[in-house]
């Protein structure tokens, strides 16, 4: 079994390109159901697209639920900053099914408990960077979940406004 994962796997880098149009993933599924391997295809998807997110070291989630996982953020901007991210290779919020949708606010709320219990932030900001022009750079869906603290920024009024400075001010 170990032997044939790695030739589909050789395989599949070899003719990268090849793959990612429509006639490819119906080659991958068919190798999928070939060597048995019961992958689903966002699972193979984000294994060629070289996602970060599908394969993350188990070691790093410590919550997960059906639909979804959860994991510090490798380049924190504040202490517990924490990421949570679809099993499933997605890359739009606008992508999630009804089920994930439901099970995505559910996971939120798990994961701020949890953050309430450990850190006791005082406040939050969530994010998604959802599009290229909105600045994502990893290509599955993630929310950030990230802790505010009293004092951590000098005056913190306006929160994600700030993605466009001279219009964060707009009580002034």
């Amino acid at each position: 079994m170990f032997v044939m994962t790695i030739i589909m796997f050789v395989i599949i880098f070899a003719n990268k390109i090849k793959y990612l149009t429509n006639n490819g993933l119906a080659e991958i599924a068919l190798m999928n159901s070939f060597f048995r391997l019961n992958l689903p295809k966002s699972r193979i998807m984000g294994f060629i697209m070289g996602c970060p997110f599908c394969d993350i070291d188990s070691d790093r989630v410590h919550l997960e639920s059906k639909h979804f996982k959860v994991f510090r953020d490798g380049y924190p901007v504040s202490p517990g900053h924490t990421l949570i991210a679809p099993k499933r290779h997605v890359e739009s919020l606008f992508d999630l099914n009804d089920a994930e949708k439901k099970d995505f606010w559910s996971v939120i709320e798990l994961a701020s408990t949890e953050l309430n219990s450990i850190m006791s932030p005082d406040g939050y900001n969530l994010g998604i960077n959802d599009g290229v022009d909105a600045g994502r750079t990893v290509h599955h869906l993630h929310m950030h979940l990230i802790p505010r603290y009293k004092g951590d920024q000098k005056d913190p009024r306006g929160g994600v406004r700030w993605i466009f400075p001279d219009k964060a001010k707009y009580w002034t």
